[in-house]
């Protein structure tokens, strides 16, 4: 019996090595799983080294929308980064949500994911270098004027509380459309707004 299963074993081997076979051996399983888990679509590298704060918004209705909502809808998109159905990558705390801190319009903050992790919110050379930060609400005309009081006073201290631990300078706050081809986060609210919330000095 053990020199038949043997002779089986070899069989099964040659098969693969033949490409006969849609199994895999155990060693080369293992190393496509590590491979997945450490590194994102086309091997896109998932670790974020922070050099600057982007700020969105959600082009949607600013007092309705919430964290949970955008968490399902960027959980469910197809983001069309390589072959096939692309999913975002779920972050360490369990969300989908691709920025790394949310605002709603009472001004809550939830954080989607650690500051250490990527997460797909401004284009490649971007999402490794920058932490973002999303407003709900949708900023330009026929929309929502402003950020609420709440927000502002949200967004103030989660950006001098990220330019404190960083050493990041009010030239370190970017919106989303200077590395893209959008309004994010909306015509309302220009660069110079949301750097008068850094640091006085900084």
């Amino acid at each position: 019996r053990g020199k038949l299963r043997n002779r089986k074993l070899r069989h099964k081997h040659a098969q693969i090595h033949q490409g006969k076979s849609r199994e895999f051996p155990l060693v080369i399983c293992f190393r496509i799983r590590l491979t997945l888990v450490g590194r994102g679509v086309r091997g896109q590298n998932m670790t974020n080294n922070p050099k600057m704060i982007v700020i969105h918004h959600t082009a949607s209705d600013r007092d309705t929308t919430t964290a949970l909502a955008v968490n399902n809808y960027h959980r469910d998109k197809d983001w069309d980064v390589g072959p096939g159905v692309a999913r975002a990558p779920i972050s360490s705390l369990g969300w989908h949500g691709q920025y790394h801190y949310f605002i709603e319009a009472s001004g809550r903050l939830v954080q989607y994911a650690q500051e250490s992790e990527l997460r797909w919110h401004a284009g490649p050379d971007v999402n490794t270098r920058s932490i973002a930060i999303c407003l709900a609400g949708w900023f330009d005309d026929g929309h929502d004027d402003m950020p609420t009081a709440a927000q502002v006073v949200t967004l103030k201290r989660l950006i001098q509380d990220i330019q404190r631990r960083y050493r990041f300078t009010k030239e370190q706050i970017h919106g989303h459309r200077e590395f893209m081809q959008k309004t994010c986060p909306g015509n309302h609210i220009s660069l110079e707004w949301l750097r008068s919330l850094a640091v006085e000095g900084g």
